[in-house]
């Protein structure tokens, strides 16, 4: 339970009810060099569990005070658990804040356990109606479905989960040679042959080495779900997303993206690809220029928040743009929630493009207009990543400030990555469906299986090097957020092309949905399509096609 708590703590928060709020604004306060770590005291959230427990059994409606004050202590300890791993991530080689993670991990498990008992407790007590009235029937549905995901019995498996996942983390971040290897073929050190053998050496090597761990959490998985009544790990982890849509709708989406999606993104790569390759060997942009490309485009129509939004982040050094050995392969945006304190992270060796800030600030601004989260809140990353995408195919206005001459072929590029999104997001989560279905497969069974999808959906092999997504360690079937956001995100390009001002109101008000809102609901108020029960994966490839100047029918004939 803490470990999807905290990927949402790192991606996205959710608002209190399922339409638009009135937003707390962050207030101006601390720099993040200013927010100081400090270990939570858990000695006094425990003691006011108990105090909480004998009031509860004893009928005193005291306890509902004390609920509340649990609230605030609970918010101040994962306000210390973002700062921990923000630290973490910023140098992992620093073994006291990844030690201070992996300790908070494993106290929040038991005190969300407490805290949940003692819902409970207050909920079957004579203190229950007004509990009832106070905390309001979503909260306790919420309460509900998060007790299923969660016992005393699978604290001592989570530690194990998240020391396996640490352990991940450190060898994924260690050079292996590919690099190297690289530049000695650039250079003309080695030949083609013997760059190809040595990587897929190293590669082999390295799915050995991954791919054990992986197999590790694989089984503690699904010992977790099972020990919690589950009979698949994977209608436990879509549980755990807050999702309102199955694994089994999931597969049908996947089945209609395959279908209509997958010759069209074929032709693509066929008819674009070494355009675009060549385009972007030459192109000077970087992701120096994200945050000054952001200034200039947003005041161009949009919210006018997202401009205070961007001001807000300079001002209080609220991001961390650069690289090294030691930091964290990735970029996130997360929430120090009881500051109001979004925080972008985006690691530049890895992560050059300027579009991968405009993704990761979509997630910022909807940040910024976020309650702080507190206990018992739920989250929804469909919705979440429709922000960041959303985003990222708005700002192809910005394009020709970025790409000069080059700019009419970029926006295509941008949508051929938003289509491979929604292949690979579907591809990943067949295969994380085949696997928690089959626990024991081995290695190499494994290899074959990703490969096989990969080539189902149009994609180049991974045979072995699935194992550098860290999404299957460390957030399992997250990839398939990525797939349904990336279809709200097109439909919401489908309208710019028509109607610009109607496509950035769409985006207004996608935006306002935060803590506990879903995914379906939302889309509907929105006016976008639920790609679950409409025919709109066919009618963006139609789209997209008559974009790119392809012949779909012929194509679909073919």
């Amino acid at each position: 339970m803490r470990r999807i708590r905290r990927l949402f703590a790192f991606f996205l928060i959710l608002c209190l009810t399922l339409t638009a709020c009135a937003p707390k604004q962050p207030q101006a306060g601390a720099s993040f060099e200013q927010m100081k770590y400090t270990r939570p005291d858990v000695d006094a959230i425990h003691t006011t569990l108990d105090e909480a427990l004998e009031a509860a059994d004893a009928g005193d409606e005291q306890v509902l005070e004390l609920y509340q004050q649990l609230m605030d202590q609970l918010l101040q300890f994962d306000d210390n658990y973002a700062l921990a791993t923000i630290r973490n991530y910023l140098d992992l080689d620093d073994t006291y804040y990844e030690d201070e993670v992996a300790w908070l991990d494993e106290q929040y498990t038991i005190l969300d356990n407490r805290m949940l008992e003692l819902t409970g407790r207050i909920l079957d007590s004579s203190c229950g109606p007004a509990a009832r009235e106070a905390w309001g029937e979503d909260f306790i549905a919420r309460y509900e479905s998060n007790a299923q995901l969660n016992a005393p019995e699978i604290e001592a498996l989570t530690v194990q989960e998240q020391q396996l996942v640490n352990q991940y983390n450190k060898l994924a971040i260690q050079e292996d040679g590919r690099e190297q290897l690289y530049e000695d073929y650039i250079e003309g050190d080695i030949t083609l042959k013997q760059y190809m053998e040595g990587y897929t050496e190293i590669s082999q090597q390295r799915n050995q080495e991954l791919g054990d761990i992986y197999m590790q959490l694989v089984q503690l998985r699904v010992q977790i779900a099972q020990t919690l009544g589950f009979s698949r790990y994977t209608d436990y982890a879509y549980q755990c997303f807050f999702r309102d849509f199955t694994p089994e709708e999931a597969a049908q989406f996947a089945q209609s993206v395959q279908e209509h999606l997958v010759p069209l993104y074929q032709e693509l790569e066929a008819e674009y690809t070494l355009r675009i390759m060549s385009i972007e060997e030459r192109l000077e942009a970087s992701w120096e220029d994200g945050v000054p490309t952001l200034r200039s485009t947003l005041p161009n129509g949009y919210p006018e928040k997202m401009l205070e939004a961007l001001d807000f982040m300079e001002e209080r050094k609220l991001y961390d743009f650069g690289g090294g050995d030691s930091k964290m392969v990735s970029a996130f945006t997360s929430y120090i929630s009881g500051q109001n304190a979004p925080y972008l992270f985006v690691n530049t060796s890895v992560y050059q493009d300027p579009t991968t800030i405009f993704h990761e600030f979509g997630h910022y601004y909807n940040f910024y207009l976020s309650q702080p989260a507190l206990w018992n809140d739920g989250n929804n990353l469909d919705i979440a990543e429709v922000h960041s995408q959303g985003l990222e195919v708005l700002m192809h206005e910005a394009y020709y400030q970025l790409y000069g001459k080059d700019a009419d072929m970029m926006p295509l590029a941008s949508l051929k990555d938003l289509l491979y999104a929604v292949l690979s997001g579907c591809s990943e989560d067949k295969f994380q469906q085949w696997v928690y279905e089959n626990p024991d497969a081995t290695l190499d069974e494994l290899n074959a299986v990703h490969a096989e999808l990969d080539t189902q959906f149009g994609m180049d092999e991974m045979y072995y090097e699935w194992v550098e997504i860290p999404h299957h360690f460390e957030s399992p079937f997250y990839y398939i957020s990525y797939a349904t956001s990336a279809i709200s995100a097109l439909e919401i390009w489908e309208t710019a092309q028509q109607d610009r001002d109607h496509a950035l109101e769409i985006y207004d008000q996608i935006t306002q949905f935060t803590n506990n809102a879903q995914y379906r609901e939302p889309l509907e108020q929105c006016g976008l399509s639920d790609p679950f029960d409409s025919n709109c994966v066919e009618e963006i490839a139609e789209v997209l096609a008559d974009y790119a100047d392809i012949d779909l029918e012929q194509l679909q004939a073919a």
